[in-house]
């Protein structure tokens, strides 16, 4: 299927739309799909995923609740995880993922992966006045002004979308998939998508190394002056650390090479174990006890 960005904003929408073969990029009205890329400048390969959401119901959605799991599996193209995403949305990505495992070494620092989506016409603005989403290994520091968002949803994601769609499966099957090595398609090629949203466009690093955990970003357009700077929130619960393990509980992306799953995460409060729990419940027990006997005396 050509990459989808005309999908309704509720999830159970998007997955029905998911069978049209549709494609209007960020340029034009509409929210684009949200696609996995993977790039390994060292070989110079680079792969396309459609993983079958568009932006604005991915941020329409759920998708930052405490514990919120998703899994994208490139070799048996299914969705897995905790959300309406399981068992609803099926991909095309194995043809793709085993030519990129063939001509590129995964796992090492010169294989990147990104997670991307953008929405152009936010709220019917026009002018570039959109929203986009991000996977970066920037947890804090970002920066980003209208005129770049603006730049990072235009000219330079439209033309890596158009080049990709014209390749692999996407104009036969929903959800498809692609791997390129020059031209628009080809991610790392000069001036192309993942340079124009970084170092060209303010200081938003858009891939990880494989491996390593990437945070989702949400950028918004702040107003119509160019110069003023974006809106921009992290997705999950920076400011909390439910599962106590010392860190903020920002949603993360993971892309594991073994396995070829992409995974996404939200931090949840951890469960006690039973031990512990019956522990808990039998100190709580020899209270009340204590407290009837007091009374009684």
């Amino acid at each position: 299927m050509k990459l989808k960005t005309t999908l309704a904003l509720a999830a159970a929408l998007a997955f029905t739309a998911s069978a049209n073969a549709s494609m209007i990029d960020y340029s034009e009205t509409g929210a684009g799909t949200i696609q996995l890329s993977l790039v390994n400048t060292a070989a110079t390969m680079s792969a396309m995923f459609d993983l079958g959401i568009d932006t604005n119901s991915f941020v329409a959605g759920a998708y930052s609740k405490a514990g919120t799991l998703i899994t994208w599996n490139l070799n048996t193209g299914t969705v897995g995880g905790n959300t309406t995403l399981a068992g609803n949305v099926t991909g095309s990505w194995s043809a793709a993922w085993d030519a990129y495992k063939a001509n590129a070494v995964v796992g090492v620092n010169t294989s990147r992966f990104g997670v991307w989506g953008g929405d152009n016409d936010l709220n019917g603005n026009t002018g570039g006045a959109g929203r986009r989403l991000v996977s970066t290994a920037n947890s804090t520091g970002v920066s980003m002004t209208n005129a770049q968002l603006s730049n990072a949803l235009g000219a330079s994601q439209t033309s890596y979308i158009r080049a990709s769609d014209l390749l692999g499966n996407h104009a036969a099957v929903a959800n498809g998939a692609n791997t390129a090595t020059s031209g628009g398609a080809y991610e790392a090629a000069p001036g192309g998508a993942a340079q124009n949203f970084g170092g060209a466009a303010g200081n938003i690093n858009p891939t990880q190394v494989i491996g390593q955990a990437a945070y989702l970003l949400q950028i918004e357009a702040n107003g119509i002056s160019p110069s003023v700077q974006t809106t921009k929130a992290y997705f999950g619960n920076p400011t909390l650390d439910l599962n106590l393990d010392g860190k903020k509980d920002y949603a993360t992306f993971n892309f594991d090479a073994a396995s070829g799953v992409l995974t996404y995460a939200v931090a949840a409060a951890p469960v006690p174990e039973p031990t512990s729990l019956a522990l808990m419940l039998a100190g709580l027990a020899g209270v009340g006890f204590l407290a009837h006997r007091r009374r009684a005396a």
